[in-house]
């Protein structure tokens, strides 16, 4: 799947000062076995500021995954009405060890660890017998290194958006977090962390675009009555009054039995000033025609048109049939739902 791409807006965030001496925000829990007791629940710290943004951790007490229970932990961007709807950050998170004055990362780190050192026991045993132990004692100081690197620092890169604030998650396993030597939780006290090393704005990349379709998030219809007067009496199309919905202007084609659909009701939905669009602009919109029976309130009603209405929308003959109350006193009654889905511009 191909990410969206970004442009940093350098005048909206910024980086961590080679001289700023602040500290990584730590949150400190007293009592944690209250929130264990409590089951899988969401804990979130007070906001700090850091790289021009507020930010604040986020603690999921219990997460399974392939049956195996962990705690995750999260850094959430904390601006809920910020103007910036991406976020991209540099930054690190922690779980101290209070006993061994070091933090861990992500419990995945160990189990690359494991794998390396295995590989460098097996090398050990042929080394021994080449008689080059040295050289093993050597990489070993080495893989070494690497677990403590790998270990105890990790930095992050992510994108915070508007709706969907987490980035990254600090995972753990609970039997591990709990362990009396991992010093992870020490007289049922536990210690979190983060540090945001840079963060700015952004916006997306709309170079290379080819093609945007715009959705809209509020899909209620607009429901539009139409009396019609003297309807078999119509020699021409009859077009209602102009009905607002999505933005845009609609009105409902009428032909009442003419010629052009000769033995039929035939209803369209035409767009108001439609010459007026861009030539590469597409708008989709779902709607429905109801004729109303005003006697025995059966209606018929039709929609998912894929011709924007109904040549065919109902006979004539079932139109001037008395039992079926579509018309009275030569009046009939059109009932219209309209929803702008979107908008689709080719660029």
């Amino acid at each position: 799947m191909v990410s969206a791409k970004y442009v940093i807006n350098p005048k909206e965030g910024g980086e961590k000062k080679a001289d700023d001496r602040t500290n990584p925000f730590r949150w400190m829990i007293d009592g944690f076995s209250t929130i264990a007791n409590q089951g899988a629940a969401t804990y979130y710290s007070g906001s700090f500021t850091a790289c021009g943004f507020s930010w604040k951790l986020r603690l999921e007490s219990v997460l399974e995954e392939d049956g195996e229970k962990y705690m995750g932990l999260y850094l959430s961007h904390d601006d809920a009405d910020s103007k910036n709807p991406v976020i991209k950050a540099i930054y690190k998170l922690f779980i101290y060890d209070q006993l061994h004055a070091e933090h861990v990362q992500k419990e995945g780190d160990n189990t690359v660890n494991t794998e390396l050192l295995a590989i460098l026991q097996h090398m050990f045993i042929y080394l021994m017998k080449e008689g080059l132990v040295f050289l093993f004692l050597n990489l070993l100081v080495v893989e070494l290194f690497i677990m403590l690197y790998i270990f105890i620092i990790y930095v992050g890169e992510d994108y915070f958006h508007s709706k969907s604030h987490d980035g990254f998650c600090c995972k753990i396993a609970l039997n591990k977090f709990n362990s009396s030597k991992s010093g992870l939780l020490v007289n049922d006290c536990c210690i979190f962390g983060a540090e945001v090393l840079e963060a700015f704005a952004c916006k997306l990349d709309k170079e290379g675009i080819h093609e945007s379709l715009s959705l809209k998030k509020d899909l209620t219809a607009r429901i539009y009555t139409w009396v019609i007067k003297d309807v078999s009496k119509s020699k021409d199309r009859l077009l209602s009054e102009t009905v607002a919905a999505g933005g845009y202007n609609w009105r409902i084609s009428l032909y009442p039995n003419l010629a052009s659909f000769k033995d039929f009701f035939a209803m369209f939905l035409i767009m108001d000033n439609a010459s007026n669009l861009g030539s590469k602009t597409r708008v989709y919109v779902d709607f429905s025609f109801c004729l109303l029976d005003q006697h025995n309130a059966k209606h018929w009603k039709r929609s998912e048109s894929a011709n924007w209405g109904w040549r065919d929308f109902l006979s004539w003959n079932d139109v001037q049939d008395p039992s079926r109350g579509f018309l009275r006193n030569e009046t009939c009654i059109v009932e219209a739902s309209i929803v702008v889905l979107g908008v689709d511009i080719i660029a």
